[in-house]
């Protein structure tokens, strides 16, 4: 492959949102892992490619230690004071079992939430009142 030639692909952060560019200079291989840096926080993302004919997406990809599956940093909990769904976001980072206290963004009442990722990557995660 020549210098010039490359593939322009695009991944959105798992942590902050933002959209980066990424330009592969070799020629990308469906499944295959890669980090980048984020230009909205710059932090490291892991990245898995998917290549689909002339079309290349970067999907990011957490896996929790100790794990081969793929984890899915997303989940929800109900909120214990007015019953709403609360979206969330974990980081595989800080461990299998995390537990912290979050205001709910509908009444503002403190909850706390407790987070688990399974040794299959299945995240659980429940909220009681503080």
């Amino acid at each position: 492959m020549e210098a010039s030639e490359g593939r322009l692909a695009a991944f959105e952060c798992p942590r902050c949102g933002a959209s980066t560019e990424v330009w592969l200079l070799e020629a990308p291989v469906d499944g295959a892992e890669l980090v980048e840096e984020c230009s909205g926080c710059l932090r490291d993302v892991r990245l898995a490619c998917r290549v689909e004919g002339a079309t290349t997406r970067l999907v990011p990809v957490a896996r929790p230690q100790g794990s081969t599956a793929d984890f899915d940093p997303s989940g929800s909990y109900r909120c214990p004071s007015c019953f709403e769904s609360i979206d969330t976001w974990i980081d595989p980072e800080n461990g299998s079992r995390q537990e912290y206290v979050e205001d709910c963004p509908v009444c503002c009442r403190p909850n706390l939430v407790r987070a688990r990722i399974g040794p299959d990557g299945a995240l659980e995660v429940e909220a009681s009142a503080e």
